[in-house]
């Protein structure tokens, strides 16, 4: 049987999020609010991606929860790209640090940056072992 590899882009935005799939050249577009969350999710979930690319001057919620075995965080207006590769799949939560700043117009959240957690729930029994491989490789492109 022959498997393809599939990978997903995701650009992040206040108002929604565009999604584009390769190899097979899919997009759409979501809301970036809870329903369109929902949806971003259960589409990409059933896909089981190789690798998602996050473009991230936005933020996804924290209810965001993707399987995966890689993701690329980055900043193409900086010229950063940060990857991270698993060598087993992984549950990722991915979310924004935020700080609360008083201003003329109240209260604003401002973006800090984001946090992304990997999860493995790993069952032992004594004397049994178990181990991952965690792979970060960053890049940067001179401005």
């Amino acid at each position: 049987m022959i498997t393809v590899s599939v990978f997903v882009g995701i650009d992040v935005s206040k108002d929604r999020l565009d999604v584009a799939l390769r190899p097979s050249g899919d997009r759409w577009a979501v809301a970036h609010e809870e329903p369109g969350l929902a949806t971003l999710v259960e589409r990409v979930r059933g896909l089981s991606p190789t690798l998602i690319v996050l473009e991230a001057t936005g933020t996804l919620d924290s209810r965001v929860e993707l399987k995966a075995e890689a993701i690329v965080l980055g900043n193409h207006h900086l010229g950063v790209e940060l990857k991270l590769a698993l060598s087993q799949p992984a549950r990722l939560w991915l979310f924004p640090v935020e700080a609360l700043s008083n201003s003329e117009q109240g209260v604003e959240r401002v973006y800090q940056g984001t946090c992304l957690a990997v999860f493995y729930p790993v069952e032992l029994r004594p004397g049994q072992g178990w181990g991952v491989v965690l792979r970060w490789q960053a890049r940067t492109e001179e401005r």
